[in-house]
């Protein structure tokens, strides 16, 4: 019986997923967010100003690709290194700002701004939350 319910169950879930068209979901959910795979472990959402030119841009570990899954939460250093001096060449940043390397916290958060002439890197750190749910564990447990 449970077996039939389950069979009916994705019948029905997948009839209502066919009858969705591209249409329907932007119109629920808004346009899709163009993301970049600028390497093998990183994708970047660039943001434009009014008059085209990229104005930010959010790097992100990858958590798929088109045959893979990943399990890292971090950004390897090296490879968004190569990326950000492929993105913006050291020579065209300009000169580093008074508060080059400068980090603030605040709400479980860090991030820290290296802030040059010409283009401003922002690098935002979570610290991990505890979740309590009220029990305290008797010693021994």
């Amino acid at each position: 019986m449970k077996r039939a319910g389950a069979l009916i169950f994705v019948l029905l879930s997948s009839e209502y997923v066919y009858m969705q068209t591209a249409a329907d979901i932007q119109a629920k959910y808004g346009k899709p967010v163009a993301a970049y795979s600028v390497s093998e472990h990183i994708w970047m959402t660039p943001e434009y100003a009014s008059d085209g030119q990229v104005c930010s841009m959010r790097f992100y570990p990858k958590r798929i690709s088109a045959n893979t899954n990943y399990g890292g939460h971090d950004l390897p250093f090296t490879e968004l290194r190569d990326v950000l001096n492929a993105l913006v060449r050291v020579e065209t940043r300009g000169v580093k700002k008074e508060s080059f390397g400068a980090t603030a916290t605040g709400g479980g958060s860090a991030w820290t701004v290296y802030d040059y002439e010409n283009v401003t890197f922002t690098f935002v750190s979570f610290f991990p939350t505890m979740s309590f749910d009220g029990v305290i564990l008797k010693k021994g447990e």
